[in-house]
């Protein structure tokens, strides 16, 4: 097939989607698939996208943005006027703009070949190809990749804002989307269900792609940062690994809390075992390492953002991988983190909601499974791994099952067989 992919970032040192994105199109690039890559110069104002040498053997285009207009500039001089557009549109004219160039750019790949399939992969909250391919007449088939829910008002709690007439006419655009998309695909069952209830259109042309695997090829071939060398593990010691960013509602207290009674009650635990926290955090989160540099010797907290490349090393060095998901009843959202914990085929301490996607694809029989703020539970398991890790019995869980799930050939089999 001649598949053209319509990407937003592949800044993967910066944007997580950017990991995922280049994962969904490497499992097209394991058979003789004719890809293109379509991508703009910047993924945010101000950010250079990287070229994805790591995608051998597709073709990669990448087109600039336009220049603010003088008419834009005259507007944003009076701010009552600049919020009109995004308060009956739902979007700012900055992104009507960037719209107009992604449909500029997808008309002219079109006139140029003559492509079997489009698939189309977001990032954040912007969703601007999206956008760019309702306005587009064409023929060719297409797949919108809905990697999160949109818009914001759809979010579950703790994440979601209260819906406005902004929301609401956002949704109104998006549910157009989504009807002139040929198919929508979704890294996630219990996302794909949660959407159905705001946009029933997508019931009948949905399915499920994972986050995938990586592969070592791949691994190879990405980028690393500065901030690499501030992260060393001590691999004489147990160590317990969150490698990610905690945004706000991802509250490690109950974690650290459990952490602390765990390593306080016996002084071989405190002299073996260290719980590594690495990545970005949030505003709420900031600083909160500072509260705990007493226990250094057992808490070894980074925020700075390793490069990806850098982390899935590090993952492989780990005993046991965190996987830390908000506070809520429900979490309809696969974590891209879960896929590269299962690669690694370490045990994982899920710390998630009853109700989500994480512990649907762990199975209901998963050991090492509870609630994010069920600190006594935390503390259990951590008994648990630590007895294990003394027997020489830790080991991942159902790993082989799991590796099949995040399987880029059993994937895209899947999505052949269904479009």
């Amino acid at each position: 097939m001649k598949i053209l992919f319509l990407v937003e970032s592949f800044n993967i040192n910066h944007h997580s989607s950017a990991i995922g994105r280049s994962k969904f199109i490497i499992s097209f690039l394991h058979t003789d698939n004719d890809v293109t890559v379509l991508y703009p110069d910047e993924s945010v104002p101000g950010l250079k996208n990287i070229d994805p040498i790591w995608l051998d053997n597709a073709k990669l285009v990448r087109f600039p943005l336009s220049k603010i207009t003088s008419k834009e500039k005259f507007i944003n001089l009076f701010p009552k006027v600049r919020a009109l557009p995004t308060y009956l549109k739902g979007y700012h004219l900055s992104f009507q703009r960037l719209i107009g160039d992604w449909k500029k750019n997808i008309n002219n790949e079109l006139n140029k070949e003559d492509y079997d399939l489009i698939i189309v992969l977001g990032t954040g909250m912007s969703f601007a190809p999206h956008f760019a391919m309702a306005d587009i007449d064409t023929t060719v088939p297409w797949i919108a990749n809905i990697h999160d829910p949109f818009p914001i008002q759809f979010y579950p709690s703790p994440y979601g804002k209260k819906e406005n007439f902004m929301y609401r006419n956002l949704a109104k655009r998006f549910n157009k989307v989504l009807e002139k998309a040929t198919w929508t695909s979704f890294p996630s069952l219990r996302l794909k269900e949660w959407m159905e209830q705001f946009y029933p259109v997508i019931s009948d042309k949905s399915f499920i792609v994972p986050h995938l695997e990586v592969n070592q090829k791949i691994i190879d071939m990405l980028p690393i940062n500065e901030n690499d060398k501030k992260v060393q593990l001590n691999l004489k010691k147990l160590n317990l690994l969150h490698a990610g960013s905690l945004l706000g509602p991802r509250n490690p207290t109950f974690l650290i809390k459990a952490f602390l009674r765990f390593i306080e009650e016996d002084p071989e635990r405190k002299e073996q075992v260290v719980l590594n926290i690495i990545g970005k955090v949030a505003r709420e989160h900031q600083g909160f390492e500072n509260q705990y540099k007493i226990f250094k010797n057992n808490i070894n907290i980074v925020t700075d953002r390793v490069s990806y490349k850098y982390s899935l090393s590090l993952l492989k060095k780990a005993d046991v991988l965190i996987l830390l998901e908000a506070i809520s009843d429900v979490s309809p959202f696969m974590p891209g983190k879960l896929a590269d914990y299962i690669w690694a085929s370490k045990p994982i301490l899920a710390l998630t909601p009853k109700n989500s996607e994480t512990s649907r694809i762990l199975g209901k029989d998963y050991p090492y499974i509870t609630q994010t703020d069920n600190e006594e539970d935390i503390y259990n398991l951590l008994v648990v791994l630590w007895e294990k890790w003394k027997s020489n019995s830790l080991k991942a869980y159902n790993n082989e099952l799991l590796k099949s799930y995040i399987s880029s050939e059993e994937n895209y089999k899947k999505i052949m067989e269904y479009i």
